[in-house]
């Protein structure tokens, strides 16, 4: 699906991450904002932008590199997102198929009835 590949391109560049967490995707990057100061303190905090305003605790630090971040689902390569990704792609394809057919036998079953009618 089209969401795979695109967190596969996500992966493909340097110092990005990617987590999943209840059917999301987290992008993150690893590299310091120009404003981070040596101890994790924003230089513009008044003025920061608002996506900033939203993490961030205790207050003036940045979440980033938090250790204790944790995502259901964690990928630091195309790699290892492709190898997970393989196996949740090809469950996906089996469900589609045993539908398929279940709808298929469901058809099949309709005509005879309707010729035996």
């Amino acid at each position: 699906p089209r969401e795979h590949d695109q967190v596969r391109w996500y992966l493909l560049h340097e110092s990005v991450v990617v987590g999943g967490q209840e059917g999301e995707w987290h992008l993150e990057g690893r590299v310091p904002c120009r404003p981070l100061r040596p101890d994790n303190r924003c230089a513009i905090y008044d003025r920061r932008p608002d996506i900033c305003r939203e993490y961030g605790w205790p207050e003036g630090t940045c979440e980033l590199f938090e250790e204790d971040l944790q995502f259901q689902l964690f990928f630091d390569s195309a790699e290892s997102f492709e190898a997970w990704s393989r196996v949740d792609l090809e469950r996906r394809e089996r469900r589609l198929a045993r539908r398929r057919e279940r709808e298929r036998a469901a058809r099949e079953r309709r005509r005879a009835e309707r010729a035996s009618a």
